[in-house]
């Protein structure tokens, strides 16, 4: 969400942020007044740059590894994209297994 124009955090004390998982750094302003550090806004957009695993990865046209996102630091390693894919097996299989249980309850109808 932090490279959305349309997103943002307020926290308890009206400090407003662009990362809801880290709103208490790099904020951008306040409920109090009506000015935000643009600069720093622009900054959460920017992506770290393509790695060549880029090129054949099958993730790479939804992943997003922005520069200003603490989670993200080596985030694309081997061990994570097959934890991604084993993940998305299972979430096919599972939505395959409700689709099976919900047409066969249909058809005792």
């Amino acid at each position: 969400m932090a490279d959305n124009d349309s997103s943002f955090v307020i926290t308890p004390n009206g400090k407003i942020g662009k990362c809801e998982h880290f709103s208490d750094i790099n904020l951008i302003g306040s409920v109090n007044d009506k000015t935000l550090d643009y600069k720093m806004i622009e900054r959460f957009k920017e992506q770290h740059e393509k790695l060549a695993i880029c090129d054949t990865c099958a993730f790479y046209p939804s992943c997003i590894r922005l520069k200003m996102c603490p989670s993200q630091i080596d985030i694309c390693t081997e061990f994570f994209r097959k934890e991604i894919l084993d993940n998305i097996h299972h979430m096919m299989k599972d939505c395959y297994r409700r689709f099976k249980l919900d047409t066969n309850s249909s058809n005792e109808l």
